[in-house]
């Protein structure tokens, strides 16, 4: 998994992330590292630092296919965070998905529809579930790129 975030342009690898499948109800974990909760941090979904910063993971079709997921819909999103400092909520807190149009460079992949959408979000330590607004439509095959 990479990803890149439009205040550093940094790729990362590995954060955990759920996906649950709704056809099967195929729950799936992938990476290994809490998200930091920190107020200060600008790394992950949530950045109560950054307010209006974006961040842009890819997920691999090899990735997803490795930890069990087959083609259908995404229905639920979620993230888990470690030592959380409360700091409110995060106002117009979207989730974009889309596939990947090719390499993962240091270009925001433009065109992404949106998934989830909530006027505030107040996350907490540990997994924060997002059900989908629309579920996504995974072909099987295709890369993700999710953005926050």
């Amino acid at each position: 998994m990479c990803r890149k975030n439009l205040m550093s342009m940094s790729l990362v690898a590995l954060f955990p992330l759920l996906f649950i499948d709704g056809y099967g109800q195929t729950t799936i974990t992938l990476g290994e590292q809490d998200f930091p909760g920190d107020q200060f941090s600008i790394e992950g979904p949530y950045s109560f630092n950054q307010r209006s910063q974006r961040t842009q993971t890819l997920i691999t079709a090899i990735e997803l296919q490795d930890n069990g997921l087959t083609q259908g819909d995404i229905t639920e999103i979620g993230f888990q965070v470690a030592d959380l400092v409360p700091n409110g909520a995060l106002e117009d807190f979207t989730i974009r998905m889309g596939p990947s149009t090719g390499d993962f460079d240091f270009e925001f992949e433009p065109n992404l529809s949106e998934y989830f959408s909530t006027s505030s979000y107040t996350p907490n330590g540990g997994w924060n579930i997002h059900i989908l607004d629309v579920p996504y439509q995974w072909d099987g095959f295709s890369d993700i790129i999710l953005e926050t």
